[in-house]
């Protein structure tokens, strides 16, 4: 079974578990490296998944198979039209690919970015 939600400060070492597994399995996708990221402390890594679960302007999201992480997405609503989202950090593990969790995780954005411009508009 394959759910998607949104990733919470606690779940900083699942997010930097799963980062780290994208960055070495898709390298060519992403802004950052493998070696870059991996040098981050513990405290970097708490700080930066706190400071998106806390957001009003941008989410992360993890897609789960089996009750364990296999996809991530990072979103954040356009600062520029509160209709536009903006998406970073996206990936699906090889094995849960062609399962709809890509689709799952850009829908989780999509509504997430919705409510919060529903929210800026009340």
């Amino acid at each position: 079974m394959l759910f998607v939600r949104p990733v919470a400060a606690s779940d900083w070492r699942s997010y930097r578990d799963l980062r780290l597994r994208a960055l070495r399995d898709s390298h060519e996708a992403f802004a950052s490296t493998h070696e870059r990221e991996s040098v981050r402390d513990d405290d970097d890594w708490l700080a930066r998944v706190s400071a998106v679960a806390s957001s009003s302007t941008a989410q992360a999201f993890f897609a789960h198979r089996n009750n364990e992480a296999c996809g991530l997405v990072w979103c954040k609503a356009s600062d520029v039209e509160s209709s536009v989202v903006e998406i970073f950090q996206m990936w699906v593990a090889p094995d849960a690919r062609g399962l709809g969790a890509g689709s799952a995780l850009l829908e989780s954005c999509l509504l997430y970015t919705s409510d919060a411009a529903d929210e800026e508009d009340s």
